[in-house]
């Protein structure tokens, strides 16, 4: 028995929920396959760049967003090594940078493509895919007109449907923890350090979330880092994940689709990942649904690969030169040093974020 839909969409993030919502509403049937089940954390840096307002309005979720558990930061913070930081005032904006848990947004999206008509089948896991677009699964298989892989950095469906592409092996490991907010204030604190960089925000209520890059076979545990700089933290519970950065993936070839970090990896530094995976997401879902209901199913593959193409030329000059700084993590504590010296050019480079 084969359950078969107009799209189905492998993972259930911000990329795969927003994906699911655009095609549901437009009368489409679609289903998500997500291998974990909701609520779940996830690692990652948990700011929302003030971008993401312009997709909540197009989606009606302006409102619905607003509500969710958040902090609103007032300053950003740059240093290195803890030094006297570069500070900088956040835009003052009911629609400015949020930071908002993973594990409540995805939820929360999971449940926006839900009322929208979605069907979604966690913990279930995929086993293989055959050439007919049929998804072999631990719970049954599934057959979508259009796929859309939305399952993050590691992308099964990119590996399985030959759209990854071989590189260099990322050796740069990601790590998680929380801290009380006290050790973040009201700042999103960016920071290097001779191993790495980290990123510190409050998010809600009195938690703040630590996200640390270290460089593969480091000496230096992020426990280590962690006492290092915040003394009396304590033992903490931490998450790990790789790769921080891979060659982009191929997007689209015939019926399937890659969005968010199935697709591409944007340096965490940033914060424009979560923008991305919703901007790629509502990009898949919107043409998925035009090509099926133009019957123009010969056509999604270009038409996908270049809007995609388009979406990232926007991507700012500061996340090229801060993924080349974020694996010289050296370099980058000189060039926030030298950047003290010009508060203007620091600024500048800034200027997406404030």
């Amino acid at each position: 028995m084969i359950e078969t839909h107009d799209v189905l969409i492998l993972g259930g993030g911000p990329a795969g929920s927003v994906a699911a919502r655009v095609a549901a509403q437009a009368g489409l049937s679609v289903a998500v396959i997500e291998k974990s089940t909701f609520p779940r954390p996830k690692i990652c840096g948990d700011c929302i760049n003030p971008r993401a307002w312009l997709i909540w309005r197009r989606l009606c979720l302006e409102e619905a967003f607003s509500r969710l558990p958040h902090h609103s930061p007032t300053h950003l913070r740059l240093s290195h090594d803890f030094q006297q930081p570069l500070e900088f005032p956040l835009r003052e904006s009911d629609e400015g940078q949020r930071a908002v848990s993973r594990e409540i947004l995805d939820d929360w999206l999971r449940q926006e493509a839900e009322a929208a008509g979605a069907i979604f089948h966690t913990g279930t896991v995929p086993l293989a895919l055959e050439k007919d677009q049929t998804l072999v699964t631990s719970r049954g298989n599934f057959q979508g007109r259009i796929l859309i892989g939305a399952d993050g950095r590691n992308s099964w469906l990119a590996r399985a449907a030959g759209l990854g592409r071989p590189g260099r092996r990322c050796r740069r490991i990601a790590w998680q923890t929380s801290l009380p907010g006290r050790f973040a204030g009201n700042a999103v604190h960016m920071t290097f350090f001779p191993e790495g960089y980290f990123g510190l925000a409050r998010n809600c209520g009195d938690t703040a979330n630590l996200c640390m890059v270290l460089k593969e076979g480091s000496e230096t545990t992020a426990q280590q880092v962690a006492e290092r700089y915040f003394p009396g933290c304590g033992p903490l519970q931490w998450r790990s994940t790789n790769p921080i950065s891979r060659p982009n993936a191929r997007p689209a070839s015939g019926n399937i689709l890659l969005a968010g970090d199935a697709a591409r990896v944007v340096e965490p530094f940033t914060g424009e990942g979560i923008f991305l995976a919703l901007a790629s997401g509502e990009l898949a879902g919107t043409l998925a649904a035009e090509a099926i209901q133009t019957n123009a199913l010969n056509k999604l593959a270009v038409r996908y690969s270049q809007s995609h193409r388009r979406l990232y030329e926007h991507l700012s000059w500061q996340n090229h030169l801060t993924q080349w700084l974020g694996a010289h993590p050296t370099v980058g504590r000189l060039a926030v040093a030298f950047l003290h010296r010009i508060p203007e050019a620091a600024k500048a480079i800034c200027r997406p974020f404030l």
